[in-house]
């Protein structure tokens, strides 16, 4: 066997002894997926963000989740899975990430995975990056990158590889 974890309590050592089949139970590889495993942005995903990333101030917030910048006029749904980083007022420095995009008339609306620890204000600066839902598509359309697509869109989902002859509805 191995040991584990070993922690120091109450003057003496606790160390965790794990068993010879231990490492069978850590996974190996990657499992297949029809979407992207990289994270938009990183080494596997190659994606320079810079190229991708705009600032701007907020112009109204009617709670700590949700803001309206009249300056935002791109289109609905290209910041959504994106981050946001605060650069000025309360939670300067603080990312999250953005659950949705959409014009709203003329004048675009953010609505946050997680509301801010603290008030969003108008005049409130940040740094906004396109989002990525993972998919072929989008990999294709707004980042022009399927070479470094992490994913198998082709790969049949469970319901078809379980399926029977009795069970198979286009034979």
């Amino acid at each position: 066997g191995w040991l584990g974890e070993v922690s120091f309590q109450k003057n003496s050592f606790i160390a965790e002894v794990r068993g010879l089949t231990q490492r069978l139970s850590q996974r190996i590889g990657e499992l297949y997926s029809p979407s992207c495993r990289a994270t938009l942005g990183d080494t596997r995903c190659k994606v320079n963000m810079a190229s991708h990333t705009v600032t701007g101030t907020v112009s109204s917030a009617s709670s700590a989740q949700e803001f309206i910048d009249n300056s935002r006029n791109e289109t609905t749904g290209i910041f959504n899975f994106g981050t946001i980083t605060f650069t000025s007022g309360d939670n300067e420095g603080l990312m999250v990430e953005v659950k949705e995009y959409f014009l709203q008339g003329d004048v675009g609306k953010i609505t946050l995975a997680l509301p801010m620890p603290y008030i969003i204000s108008a005049g409130d600066d940040y740094s906004l990056t396109k989002g990525c839902d993972k998919t072929l598509n989008i990999c294709y359309d707004r980042f022009n990158n399927v070479n470094n697509f992490r994913g198998e869109p082709a790969v049949p989902g469970m319901d078809r590889m379980l399926e029977t002859a009795g069970t198979r509805s286009s034979w």
